[in-house]
């Protein structure tokens, strides 16, 4: 219904145009004859008033814009008002009547909100000013915002009601819990969620209002999922849902975190004062190092702390800091680094561990290979999801093997095989795995070809230039292969995998039995296990390379030599793990500028 506010002035312009015949048209042309600014018809009246009369009139429902299905007495959704009417005039929106907050105008639109289920339509009335130049006039009109149905209001609530509704511990999510977590105690039309356990097979949860107590599988069982099940009820409508969580199994049993690290200290090398080595114990030997943003990981056969992982705070590399270190029942001789995840592997064990807060690190499920697959994993590599391990299994054979971790909480074993031989390190490079023998001098290098993870086919195992060596490291840039014997290292072209072809030696001064190798950018580093050097080399044209320059990373005493055992490049700086002979005080791990 319109209820017009109208002046008498106005009422009597409309007199004028509708009971006299009068056309509204009359004004066009009309000049201002008596200077005073104001424009009038032939009737005295104003055009400004005729064009607001005339939009006043002709303002009616059809000028709404509403959804499919609404109208001015059955609203349920968002509407349109026009801002202008056929004459020229600006037409202004306000709220006159609105005690339950239904809608708000923003300009010509309307924006609404259902009363919720269970309550009353609600009557709202809005007010439309209509205006040009000084002259304007008011116009209501009445809507009626329906209230939402109790069956739209539960099948909406189903809908919006997800696990982000749920509060977790930290960064953890429904597939991968291990804390108590807090449920939604109301759901998006403000009705009371009951809460339920409708499978729970291990016990594993409790729910008690909407507060979950967690329990979780010991280390010896495997991830457990539970369902739980909201129940949402509007009036006489009622409608569940089900989620389901996952339970991490505690891991950590057998594996233990401490932060007591008052034993752990560094010292300075009397022969390099912008070298770093980290002590822990007369018998203790740095097995390994990876790096990840601003932590290293370190890993040392000392059986004391059961051959404990260290993790040090790196931002200042060469002041750096101990904040805790795991401790395993077995001695970790690799690491690798993926996202969030550090990867341990010793004997025939793999440890996922989730490092995105190093400060509280967390065993996840460990991959258990068996001996009968093998004894002993000297190197793993990721790529792509998949992560490769190479190791021993007897006297004369080694293993080859994969895991998919494109789930980090659930590795899976995908393949292995056993080529002859015993390997040490491993290389990567486009679909294809390069693998160093370190035992029988007639088998160099083994290459498999890994483009399916699953199915691994070894495509060469020899020797690639025909003197008999022990090889005990691997890198692969672009397409060279590079692998050392004794104080050399060696160049062969692998474009074609299959076929490889040796090219050339070099011949790094005052090197001495390569350990490992690594490439970092475009640098070669060559791990020497005798001299306490790390040889490097710039590679980016390899037909070039004459020799490798050898980089001195500081000596503690003179003749305490110390042997390379692994090497990781990062922020500009050498980290090396190995151990001293003759002087274990100072058995650690190495930090030192890569500037020389």
């Amino acid at each position: 219904m319109k209820q017009f506010k109208i002046t008498l002035y106005f009422l009597s312009i409309l007199l004028v145009l509708n009971l006299s015949g009068c056309d509204p048209d009359i004004a066009t042309g009309v000049e201002d004859s008596d200077g005073t600014g104001t424009v009038e018809t032939d009737s005295g009246i104003s055009a400004d008033a005729e064009a607001v009369a005339a939009d006043i009139a002709a303002l009616d429902e059809s000028d709404f814009t509403f959804i499919s299905g609404d109208s001015r007495t059955s609203v349920s959704g968002d509407f349109n008002l026009p801002t202008s009417g056929s004459s020229g005039t600006i037409i202004t929106w306000s709220e006159k009547q609105d005690t339950g907050d239904n809608v708000s105008v923003n300009a010509g639109t309307v924006t609404v909100t259902r009363p919720a289920a269970g309550s009353s339509d609600a009557e709202v009335i809005l007010t439309a000013a209509v205006s040009m130049g000084s002259e304007s006039a008011t116009v209501d009109f009445t809507f009626t915002i329906k209230h939402i149905p109790d069956d739209e209001a539960v099948a909406e609530a189903i809908a919006n009601l997800t696990t982000d509704n749920f509060t977790f511990s930290g960064s953890e999510k429904a597939n991968a819990v291990k804390s108590n977590f807090t449920l939604p105690p109301t759901d998006s039309n403000g009705n009371t969620i009951t809460w339920s356990e409708t499978a729970d097979t291990g016990n594993n949860i409790s729910i008690a209002g909407d507060t979950v107590t967690v329990t979780r599988p010991g280390a010896s069982s495997a991830n457990k999922s539970v369902t739980i099940t909201a129940e949402i009820t509007s009036g006489t409508i009622t409608d569940t849902k089900d989620f389901t969580i996952r339970i991490l199994a505690d891991y950590m049993s057998g594996v233990t975190f401490s932060t007591n690290v008052s034993s752990y200290s560094y010292v300075i090398p009397t022969e390099n004062s912008n070298a770093r080595l980290f002590s822990l114990a007369d018998s203790a030997t740095s097995q390994a190092v990876a790096i990840i943003g601003d932590y290293a990981y370190v890993s040392y056969d000392y059986s004391t702390q059961n051959h404990p992982v260290y993790i040090f705070n790196i931002s200042d590399p060469l002041n750096p800091t101990a904040i805790g270190y795991f401790a395993f029942n077995t001695q970790i001789k690799t690491m690798s680094l993926t996202g969030d995840y550090l990867y341990a592997a010793g004997s025939y064990n793999v440890y996922p561990i989730d490092v995105s807060d190093p400060a509280n690190p967390e065993v996840l499920r460990p991959v258990n290979l068996t001996s009968s697959v093998i004894i002993s994993i000297n190197d793993t590599i990721i790529e792509a999801g998949t992560l490769f391990y190479g190791g021993f299994y007897d006297s004369s054979e080694s293993t080859i093997g994969s895991l998919d971790i494109s789930n980090p909480a659930e590795p899976v074993s995908l393949d292995y095989i056993r080529p002859s031989g015993r390997f040490f390190q491993f290389s990567y490079s486009n679909g294809y795995l390069y693998a160093a023998n370190g035992w029988t001098a007639d088998t160099t290098v083994a290459i498999i070809d890994v483009t399916d993870p699953a199915n691994m086919n070894q495509i060469y195992l020899g020797d690639l230039d025909g003197n008999a060596a022990y090889v005990k490291g691997v890198a692969v840039y672009g397409d060279y292969l590079f692998y050392p014997y004794g104080s050399i290292i060696k160049v062969a072209d692998i474009s074609n995998p299959s076929e490889p072809v040796y090219v050339k030696t070099l011949s790094p001064s005052g090197a001495s039995g390569f350990q490992q190798l690594h490439i970092s950018g475009n640098r070669l580093y060559g791990v020497n296990g005798g001299n306490c050097t790390v040889s490097r080399a710039d590679i980016s044209n390899i037909p070039t390379i004459g020799s490798l320059s050898a980089v001195t990373y500081g000596k503690v005493l003179s003749g305490s030599p110390l042997t390379g055992n692994d090497l990781a490049v990062s922020g500009g700086y050498l980290f090396l793990a190995g151990a001293y002979y003759n002087d274990n005080s100072f058995n650690g791990f190495v930090i030192m500028p890569d500037n020389n």
